[in-house]
């Protein structure tokens, strides 16, 4: 694919979503004020460094707690990470995800898409729990929910996030949780 033809695509996908989001979704929840919400679920994480790479599956967590603005924008501090095992006998835990400033968008009354921006982060912590290896760098998370419930509460959340948390490691993730919002 040509370098001008990349352009016109990304364009266009930022287009589609700026007309999304500038357009409030019809009949959509309308919360005000305070939210705070938690879910779980199956999670995957594919690490690459330096030519070689590596992937596990493990438990999804997701963390958000912030506000609701104007007509429906939700702004909120976000924690996602997935935790699994370790193929190598040193490491016990792999905890990859990232921390940072979300936000969530309707645009239909039980679709919304999120996105954040923060700090992405690999631990590894080593047999035994004694010594931890703690990367971080840049993360980003992008997504949607799906209402499941009229109350606005139950939610299924689908999160593909990317972090660089040092210097020729990238960590890509994909996570699939059931969550449950308070507003």
């Amino acid at each position: 694919m040509t370098t001008r033809r990349r352009r016109i695509y990304v364009f266009l996908a930022l287009a589609f979503v700026g007309g999304l989001l500038s357009t409030p979704a019809q009949g959509a929840a309308q919360r005000s004020g305070f939210i705070v919400g938690f879910g779980l679920g199956p999670g995957y994480n594919r690490q690459s460094y330096s030519g070689s790479s590596g992937s596990q599956t493990g438990v999804a967590m997701d963390f958000h707690l912030g506000g609701v603005v104007g007509n429906g924008l939700e702004i909120y501090w976000m924690q996602k990470a997935t935790y699994s095992g370790s193929e190598d006998s040193n490491i016990s835990l792999v905890a990859s995800g990232v921390g940072g400033i979300g936000f969530a968008y309707p645009v239909t009354p039980k679709v919304y898409l999120h996105g954040g921006i923060g700090r992405g982060v690999l631990i590894e912590v080593e047999e035994g729990g004694t010594q931890t290896v703690d990367s971080e760098g840049l993360g980003l998370v992008g997504g949607g929910r799906y209402e499941l419930d009229e109350s606005g509460r139950w939610m299924l959340n689908l999160d593909v996030m990317y972090g660089k948390p040092s210097s020729g490691l990238n960590v890509l993730g994909l996570q699939l949780t059931i969550n449950v919002m308070s507003h």
